[in-house]
């Protein structure tokens, strides 16, 4: 029979590639296994069946650690209580993440949570403060979040920030996540997307070289093969090569239509066209955006066209 460590050390690892399923068989395993913090265990276990969106199997999760002692008044149960309500407010999380105590095995779990809460009200001063002192630590976690929501200050252009500061400071800590993750076979693939589109916002020509360099395999890159083939990371490799005036695009990237109309955008440009019609093509890139990172590129065409006065 398979000791608690090694059932802990099982979940955690499928949790962080992303295997929910198999993090809340493990985590539910210890739980049963019993002792002291069999609550905590189930409370883990149901926050990673609702990551796997299996509702029905975290009721059941929560229902068995409410029946154990002190299991409603736990704190990390009190959170996935909150986040297995559908209908449950910011306010709620916020207030069940305040309560987990600081000396909290969980407690850079829930400071990332928190982190991720703020970053998604726009709030990207208190996210990084809830990071700044565990970026070094040997986690990757905190290093992504951080580089992320840097990444998002400086794509919004929030008053008094310094863009170029923030994307160099994205890009080294989404690489460094990279790095952590890499150490351990991790899944990288979303520290070099952050790291790439980072570099693609940098001005020149030497972002969008840099993205080719961080999103394709060797010789011509230093990308792991499963990161070169991610969605998100091809999207940005297609966007600095549409940038670099280079043709061979590969894979398509997860929006086609967008790129095919920032190919457009940039071809016309190239070409002397009028800007009416290069703006035209820069607005379908923008209406086709699927993320904040793409939809900069798209504005930023139209910055250059002095075309902006109609875009919200």
């Amino acid at each position: 029979m398979p000791c608690r460590r090694c059932g802990e050390a099982l979940g955690e690892y499928a949790e962080a590639h992303g295997h929910h399923v198999a993090a809340a068989g493990a985590f539910a395993w210890v739980a049963l296994e019993g002792g002291r913090d069999g609550v905590r265990w189930l409370a883990r276990a149901a926050l990673a069946a609702l990551g796997a969106e299996q509702a029905d199997v975290a009721g059941a999760l929560l229902e068995e650690a409410r029946g154990r002692r002190g299991g409603e008044s736990h704190p990390l149960l009190v959170v996935a209580q909150v986040l297995a309500d559908p209908e449950h407010s910011a306010e709620q999380l916020g207030e069940a993440l305040v309560a987990v105590p600081a000396d909290s095995p969980d407690s850079v779990r829930v400071r990332v949570m928190r982190a991720m809460l703020h970053g998604q009200h726009g709030e990207h001063d208190q996210g990084l403060a809830q990071l700044d002192d565990l970026v070094d630590r040997p986690l990757a976690a905190p290093a992504l979040l951080s580089a992320q929501l840097l990444l998002s200050r400086a794509v919004q252009g929030a008053p008094g920030v310094d863009r170029r500061s923030d994307l160099e400071r994205a890009k080294g800590l989404a690489l460094l996540a990279r790095d952590r993750r890499r150490a351990w076979s991790g899944p990288s693939q979303e520290a070099v997307a952050v790291a790439a589109q980072a570099a693609l916002l940098t001005e020149g020509d030497a972002g969008a070289a840099e993205v080719l360099r961080l999103g394709t395999v060797p010789p011509d890159g230093e990308a792991l093969p499963i990161e070169a083939a991610d969605a998100q990371v091809r999207a940005v490799v297609a966007d600095a090569k549409l940038l670099l005036g280079e043709t061979d695009l590969g894979p398509l990237p997860a929006e086609p239509e967008y790129s095919a109309a920032l190919r457009e955008g940039l071809r016309l440009t190239r070409s002397g066209e009028r800007h009416d019609l290069v703006a035209v093509a820069y607005r379908r890139a923008l209406a086709a955006a699927g993320s904040a990172e793409q939809a900069a590129l798209a504005l930023h065409g139209l910055a250059s066209l002095n075309a902006l006065d109609d875009c919200e």
